[in-house]
């Protein structure tokens, strides 16, 4: 049930409807990293709710709760573990991005003075 990239960064309803379940969108969490439909903050957002699902699972199995139907705890800690690393990519290109964007805001100013 993968959707159309461009109809998720556009449509609110459908941003929405991905950030509650981004697992059931995107194959992978480098999917969403590559994704250049999304800003930063929308790939941050769906690998967030993305890690927390996995989070929010792996403790009701901890707890003694079935896991839900196709999910083992050993693959859920691999994934997390992949979701966590495409959380750093995000915020290494966002750091990378504003840093690139503050030191050209800066060679602006310093030249039109």
């Amino acid at each position: 049930m993968m959707r159309d990239r461009n109809d998720v960064a556009s449509d609110d309803a459908d941003f929405e409807t991905v950030a509650g379940d981004p697992a059931s969108y995107y194959a992978d969490p480098q999917a969403i990293v590559a994704d250049d439909s999304l800003s930063q903050a929308q790939k941050r957002r769906f690998l967030t709710e993305w890690a927390q699902d996995l989070i929010d699972r792996q403790a009701s199995d901890n707890e003694g709760m079935a896991p839900a139907a196709g999910h083992a705890g050993h693959d859920d800690s691999a994934l997390l573990r992949r979701v966590n690393d495409a959380i750093a990519d995000v915020e290494i290109a966002g750091e990378r991005e504003a840093g690139a964007n503050g030191w050209r805001q800066w060679w602006r100013r310093l030249t039109s003075g």
